[in-house]
Formats: structure tokens, C-alpha cells, sequence
């Protein structure tokens, strides 16, 4: 029972995180040659909602991203 209940949670994870990577694998980067030298995010995962972590000329920044 246990290795049922462990299987199901397993598979749920796995899609959600699959949807979720899917999203960002479409999203790109809006064209941008100039910003801030700051670093403000590291990867698309440490933006809040849809916005994706783009390079803006110097340092990092979250964006709305384009598809």
C-alpha cells in the first residue's frame, strides 16, 4: 500500500514539474541591451508567476517573457 501511495505522489510531482518546465522551455527572453549590473535572479524557478530570469545586458533580471 505504502509503495502504491509513494508511486501516485511520485507521478504527480513528475508532472507538475514537466508542465511546468515545458513553459519555460517555450518562453524566450525579450530582446534587451541595456539594465542594471544587478543580479536579481538565478533561473527561471526564482522569478515570481510566469516571468523567466533573462540576461539584460549586464547583469539578470525577471522578466515577462516572449513566445
Amino acid at each position: 500500500m505504502k509503495f502504491i501511495v509513494f508511486t501516485l505522489l511520485m507521478l504527480v510531482f513528475i508532472c507538475s514539474f514537466t508542465s511546468e518546465a515545458a513553459y519555460y522551455r517555450r518562453s524566450r527572453c525579450p530582446s534587451s541591451k541595456t539594465g542594471t549590473c544587478a543580479i536579481k535572479c538565478l533561473r527561471d524557478t526564482s522569478c515570481p508567476g510566469h516571468k523567466i530570469c533573462c540576461h539584460n545586458g549586464c547583469g539578470y533580471s525577471c522578466v515577462s517573457p516572449t513566445h
